[in-house]
């Protein structure tokens, strides 16, 4: 955002951090705390959607290191870069990344579940991974909690998706 004369901030000084934001409800007050809960470059966080608005302990995100992105080859990166799979226990702090490759870049990742009543975390990471050079795109599926492990399977997509598309995970339903 702009500061008080109208000035947009230069862009290298911009950074994305996951942070948690507490108001007490109870209190008179507008008052919020910020907790910093992962501080590196990150965007697009998501929690198991049954969690939502609730206490969790698991949440997934994208996140961004320059030094493996192949800039001699590829030049400048395209807008909106993340080139990991985050996934960070809230709780402890620990994190754990998977890396696409020097000249790929993912989209929004969503989380699904095992199983309707599978416990917080137990399930799976699916997201868009672009490849940069081929110009092709793939969904990849990691196990949740073994994101490190990367992808337990791979569906190469026959068209190439766009960056920044956002996704959301539905189950099926019975039919009516």
């Amino acid at each position: 955002f702009p500061d008080a004369n109208g000035n947009a901030p230069s862009p290298e000084t911009l950074r994305f951090q996951l942070a948690r934001w507490t108001f007490d409800l109870t209190a008179n007050t507008s008052e919020a705390r910020r907790t910093t809960l992962y501080d590196a470059p990150c965007e697009f966080p998501r929690c198991d959607d049954r969690y939502a608005g609730r206490r969790h302990r698991h949440a997934v995100m994208l996140g961004c290191d320059m030094r493996r992105y192949a800039m001699d080859r590829l030049g400048p990166p395209p807008w909106q870069f993340f080139n990991q799979l985050v996934h960070l226990d809230v709780e402890t702090g620990l994190s754990q990344t998977w890396w696409g490759g020097d000249a790929e870049c993912f989209q929004e990742p969503t989380f699904v579940p095992r199983s309707p009543d599978a416990s917080e975390g137990d399930g799976f990471v699916l997201a868009l991974l672009n490849h940069l050079e081929s110009h092709t795109t793939e969904l990849v599926i990691l196990e949740a909690l073994k994101l490190a492990d990367g992808p337990i399977a791979r569906v190469k997509l026959p068209v190439r998706l766009r960056m920044s598309l956002h996704g959301n995970w539905v189950p099926e339903a019975p039919a009516a």
